[in-house]
Order: C-alpha cells, then structure tokens, then sequence
C-alpha cells in the first residue's frame, strides 16, 4: 500500500490539500490440512461455490460454464441454447486488482470543502438476484420478451446456430438461474464519489477554540 498527501497551493486565505492511497493485495493458498486441496468456505449455493483451494486465490468462485468450440463460442444444441457443463471450474476471483482513494480539499477561511473518490478495479461477482429476477421476468431486460431469440453460438458439427428459442426459454436458461452460473458473473469494478463535505469554522468562541459546523453527504455517484 501507498499513500502520499501534497499541499499544492497555500496562501494567507485559501489552501488546497490533496492525497491519495494506492493499495494492491495478491494472495494464493499454498497448503491446507494434511490430505485437502480444497475447502468450500459458503455453501449456502453449492452452484456457484465458494472455495479455499490450494493454488487459487482465496475465496475463489467456481461454477457451471457454458461448453464452447475450439474458437471460443458457445456450444448450441438441437433446441437452440446454449450447453452447460455438469463439472465446476473457476468463473471469478472476488479480489480487486487494486483498490485506490483521492481526497481533496479546498479552504477559503472558514470555509471548507473536501471531497472522497472511491476506486475499485477489477475482480468479480456473481449476480445471483439479476439472474433470479431475468427468470421470473422481473428485470428491465426480460421485458422485452414479445419475440424469439436466436443465440450466437456453433452446434458440434461446426455450423452456425440459427434455431430461435422462445423469449420463456431465453430467459430462464441463458440468462437466468437456470443455466450455467458463468453467465451472471460480473465485474465487481466500481468508481464512486464517496464522501463530500461542506464545512464553515467559528474560531475562538467562549470556552471552545473552534466550533465547526459541517454538512456531508455521502455515495452521491456511482459508476460500475
């Protein structure tokens, strides 16, 4: 981790202060109990899993993905969706690539204003309420439902799908929770305007050296 504070600008009535830390976390399970190599750390699913296990990250997802073509795309069968596998592989490592904060703020005598951006690249969720509420036609998405859909994807033989699915089918297999957990697996990266602060300063009054008086909000943007 880093952390570095600058104060760029000071004069009589006004100061800009501005930091930032920079944090950065790699971790990998080396060994367990004499004769494991994996322990399910939640069970609550079963589907996707959450798992310690040896050589991965801690915490790393496994799940049911879609079985794919030498090329990478998906395998389609007779009925036009997309084929999941029986076998659990790795769909995510929960962990950020790196995790980073800006603080900045501006003073003009007693007034003050500060702001927190919040950053967060990387690493991966899975989506189990927008895969639940695609099923059930609840989500903004699912709504556009009056029609078929043809997924892109090859068959075994090579050729390329044009079989339409009814939107039910759509829906509930390919992004909803009863197809392959891959599909709802997102990525956890987000930028946000944590905090912001307005502040006015009351110097030397009675008893107190100062009385501040300040107003904040908090999680005021989101970018995902």
């Amino acid at each position: 981790e880093i952390e570095a504070n600058f104060i760029p600008v000071k004069t009589k009535d006004f100061e800009w202060q501005i930091g930032g830390n920079f944090a950065k976390n790699t971790n990998t399970v080396k060994e367990l109990a004499t004769g494991v190599d994996q322990v399910e750390i939640e069970v609550g699913f079963g589907d996707p899993g959450v798992f310690a296990k040896v050589g991965e990250p801690f915490g790393v997802l496994y799940g049911t993905t879609w079985e794919r073509a030498a090329n990478g795309q998906l395998l389609i069968d007779d009925a036009g969706l997309p084929i999941a596998t029986t076998e659990l592989s790795s769909i995510g490592n929960p962990f950020p690539d790196w995790t980073a904060g800006i603080r900045t703020e501006l003073t003009y005598k007693e007034f003050s204003l500060s702001a927190l951006l919040d950053i967060k690249k990387g690493g991966q969720i899975w989506n189990g309420t927008q895969a639940r509420i695609n099923r059930i036609g609840r989500s903004e998405a699912s709504a556009d439902r009056e029609h078929t859909y043809v997924i892109e994807g090859v068959h075994a033989d090579g050729s390329t799908n044009t079989i339409p699915v009814e939107a039910l089918d759509y829906w509930q297999v390919y992004k909803g929770d009863f197809g392959a957990t891959e599909e709802s697996v997102q990525d956890a990266g987000w930028t946000r305007l944590r905090e912001l602060t307005l502040s006015y300063t009351i110097k030397k009054v009675k008893v107190f050296k100062n009385i501040e008086l300040s107003v904040t909000a908090r999680n005021l943007w989101l970018k995902t």
